[in-house]
């Protein structure tokens, strides 16, 4: 999963702000590796959730943008 920082409506686990590496989405739960510690966040209380470039989701979007050309 590619990086991602989120930010809570309220504080969960102690905390306002996630970073960490997108591990899945099940049951209504954001499944997020925080440097080796998995949390479980309720995707209900995100206020804002956003990618971080990192140079994995440049090469990804570069191999969609190819595939996507190859197309045409």
């Amino acid at each position: 999963g590619f990086e991602a920082r989120i930010e809570m409506t309220r504080p969960f686990d102690g905390q306002r702000r996630f970073r960490g590496r997108l591990r899945g989405v099940e049951d209504g739960l954001v499944h997020v590796d925080c440097d080796g510690a998995m949390a479980a966040i309720p995707f209900s209380g995100i206020r804002r959730a956003s990618l971080v470039v990192t140079d994995d989701l440049i090469e990804a979007a570069a191999r969609e943008a190819k595939a996507a050309l190859s197309k045409q």
